[in-house]
């Protein structure tokens, strides 16, 4: 797994984690018990941002809603044609072009902004909110 990089300042949010998290990973807000937990393509989690440190289980953590780089999927690879759509969680540190083959319930990442073989994809995670609706 490899970290999340090249993140700028924006917008936070501050959660009590449900689990030990890594910092430079994405977070994903579980909708059951309102704690963030790494972010997983399983049904009943919202992804809300980028972990900012290493926190343990019931500490506070904090959350940017960045554009970053993150890990392109080897399943089913994001590419260039992508761009200006969406991509979709596959691990804490990967996202997928789609919801296909080891990819369980589709949880979008964001909007892809750039595909490189080196750094990964570029994502807007603070376009998740706006494309969830007219990409599901």
């Amino acid at each position: 797994m490899s970290k999340i990089t090249g993140y700028s300042d924006a917008p936070y949010l501050i959660r009590e984690a449900g689990e030990a998290l890594e910092a430079a990973t994405m977070g994903a807000l579980k909708t059951s018990d309102n704690k963030i937990y790494k972010a997983d393509d399983a049904a009943g989690y919202n992804l809300v941002g980028v972990i900012q440190e290493d926190t343990s289980s019931g500490d506070k953590v904090t959350l940017l809603y960045p554009v970053a780089w993150v890990d392109n999927s080897s399943i089913n690879a994001v590419t260039n044609s992508h761009i200006g759509g969406v991509c979709y969680v596959e691990d804490e540190s990967t996202v997928a072009s789609a919801s296909g083959a080891g990819i369980g319930t589709p949880l979008i990442a964001g909007r892809v902004l750039e595909v490189d073989s080196t750094k990964g994809v570029l994502v807007d995670f603070s376009a998740k909110a706006a494309v969830s609706a007219s990409a599901t």
